[in-house]
């Protein structure tokens, strides 16, 4: 849980995600407080079950006094707005459900407060290098948000050995010395396991 913490906290003071260099001390002071009590509610408070989000919901209000949290749901619903240093319902950036009658049922994905969170969680620590493990009962859309990550699919099997997948990733890399591989330039190699629970 620390890793993931630095992890994020890394992300969350970067230019790309909106930290502004050069201001002044209060503006720092405000935004790095923001952002640690972000990272620590997406390192701690969110991978706990359910039933436990409104405890610790109420010790994060305690813990971090100098952060304004809306009042109107838990903390884990919230999101770190950077541009005006402050947090933000996950339902705001709910998109709009739009029906395609050309879409088959099975392909048809309604967008939720928790596919977006996580979506854009995935996304920032996918672009930024970062492992993720995700986890969580069948059916709880684990591989829906894998599936929105740019990468190539790996297939494994009972039967797949170490070997075998080796060789699967290593030929959708490129030779860049004699000996080291890497991701084509200009891009990012991502290897997503989809299921890590095989027979032995």
């Amino acid at each position: 849980m620390a890793n993931s913490l630095t992890n994020l906290f890394d992300i969350f003071v970067t230019v790309e995600y909106g930290y502004k260099k050069g201001q002044d001390r209060e503006y720092k002071k405000r935004y790095l407080s923001y952002a640690f009590a972000y990272a620590f509610i997406w390192s701690l408070c969110v991978s706990a079950f359910d039933k436990y989000h409104e405890d610790l919901s109420f010790q994060c209000r305690g813990m971090f006094e100098q952060i304004i949290y809306p009042s109107n749901d838990f903390v884990q619903n919230f999101y770190f707005d950077a541009g005006e240093i402050g947090f933000k319902h996950w339902s705001e950036r709910l998109p709009e459900f739009m029906y395609q009658k050309e879409m088959g049922f099975h392909e048809i994905i309604v967008d939720t407060i928790d596919t977006v969170r996580y979506s854009s969680v995935i996304n920032l620590l996918s672009q930024n290098v970062k492992p993720i493990l995700i986890t969580g009962p069948s059916g709880t859309g684990k591989s829906i948000q894998l599936s929105r990550v740019n990468k190539t699919p790996l297939v494994l099997t009972s039967t797949t050995s170490h070997y075998q997948l080796q060789l699967s990733i290593e030929s959708k890399l490129e030779k860049i010395r004699k000996n080291m591989l890497g991701a084509p330039a200009g891009s990012v190699c991502i290897v997503a396991i989809d299921d890590t629970n095989m027979p032995a």
